[in-house]
C-alpha cells in the first residue's frame, strides 16, 4: 500500500518522523516531504508508523532536550565555580 498525505512516516536512515504533507514524482521516483523536516524522502526509503509510536517519538525527543538543558545548567554552574577563585 502505497504512503498518501496526512500518513505518518519514518525515514529508515536516521528515525525522523512526520507527517506526510506533500508527494511528487520525478524520472519514475516517488518522493514523500515530512512536516517534521521540510525534505522529500524517497518511496523505499520511508516506512509508514501509526500515531501512537510519531507521539512517542515526540515525548522521547522532548525528555532528551529535557536532559540536555539540566546538562548545561549543570556545567555552567560548575564553570562557575572554577572562575570563582582565580584572581
Amino acid at each position: 500500500m502505497a504512503l498518501e498525505v496526512g500518513d505518518y512516516a519514518r525515514y529508515v536512515r536516521t528515525g525522523t518522523v512526520g507527517k506526510i504533507v506533500d508527494v511528487k514524482e520525478e524520472g519514475g521516483t516517488r518522493w514523500y516531504k515530512l512536516d517534521s523536516t521540510g525534505l522529500y524522502y524517497r518511496e523505499d526509503q520511508l516506512e509508514r508508523v501509526d500515531e501512537v509510536k510519531r507521539k512517542e517519538r515526540e515525548e522521547s525527543v522532548e525528555e532528551f532536550l529535557q536532559k540536555l538543558r539540566e546538562l548545561e545548567e549543570a556545567f555552567q554552574e560548575a564553570d562557575d565555580r572554577v572562575c570563582e577563585g582565580g584572581g
